[in-house]
């Protein structure tokens, strides 16, 4: 006969091993999805999927807003996969150092990007954005800030990117089209395009990128720097001895810091 003590253990073991596979949807779960699905709360944009981070001692009235473009790990649509490591790394600096953002993390969907590029296979070198038209995905994501900054939540003047790879990538493009759009961006790792730098050139970037990187090469970079030099932008570039995995290293309360001292005279209230 089983002891009663052996039963309990068992259906404890069976709850535990239940709980876990209501996290484990589309990839491998870990602690730090779970901590960060019990930090923010999940909401919807359309078939956008997103979450948001609010600090708990936020001050009143319009706040700083973080759009955070997740990389290619995590699409779907279970609001679960954008909970990543960089997710986690902005919370724990912001917690830190007392810094005041709120955080917008939408999901990109399976089977595309955040842009309408081709991903093909690494290394992944920069793009033609004007070759490309823009994306569904760029329209949801302005309307989903847009409708913060309807609700007095959040400050327009002070809305900022932060992307890593896939992301990054976006956040370039979303610089060249709507750049009046963003006071500052922080972008890692990602592919860009040398040949609209005068329009991104509008907007302050800290730009980081590993050295070692095979994934997205750190040449894509160092080509975007010179052509932003030659229009005199507003840009600090980092470089580590990492590969394409930099968060840990380029989300700090340097590169954070350094993007909200900016401000913008933006175009959100006016809806075009």
């Amino acid at each position: 006969m089983m002891k009663p003590i052996t039963l309990i253990m068992i259906l404890v073991a069976l709850l535990v091993l239940s709980a876990a596979a209501l996290f484990k949807i589309r990839y491998d779960f870990n602690l730090t999805t779970l901590k960060l699905d019990l930090m923010t709360e999940a909401h919807r944009h359309e078939a956008l999927p997103y979450r948001t981070y609010m600090p708990e001692r936020a001050q009143e009235g319009k706040r700083p807003l973080i759009l955070y473009l997740q990389s290619g790990a995590g699409r779907g649509d279970d609001n679960l996969g954008q909970l990543r490591q960089e997710m986690w790394r902005l919370i724990e600096v912001q917690q830190q150092y007392a810094l005041d953002y709120m955080i917008l993390a939408p999901q990109c969907p399976d089977g595309v990007e955040w842009n309408n590029a081709q991903s093909g296979s690494p290394p992944y070198p920069n793009l033609d954005f004007t070759r490309l038209e823009e994306s569904e995905r760029f329209r949801q994501l302005l309307q989903l800030v847009q409708r913060y900054i309807d609700q007095g939540i959040a400050d327009p003047d002070r809305i900022y990117l932060v992307g890593i790879s896939m992301g990054a990538t976006a956040a370039w493009e979303f610089l060249y089209r709507h750049p009046d759009k963003f006071a500052a961006a922080l972008i890692m790792n990602g592919r860009s395009d040398p040949g609209v730098a005068q329009a991104i050139a509008k907007t302050p970037i800290w730009l980081g990128h590993g050295e070692k990187d095979t994934v997205a090469p750190i040449a894509n970079s160092t080509a975007m720097s010179s052509a932003l030099a030659q229009h005199d932008a507003d840009l600090v570039f980092r470089t580590f001895d990492a590969g394409h995995q930099i968060a840990n290293v380029a989300i700090t309360e340097e590169s954070l810091g350094w993007i909200l001292t900016k401000h913008k005279n933006s175009s959100w209230n006016r809806h075009d």
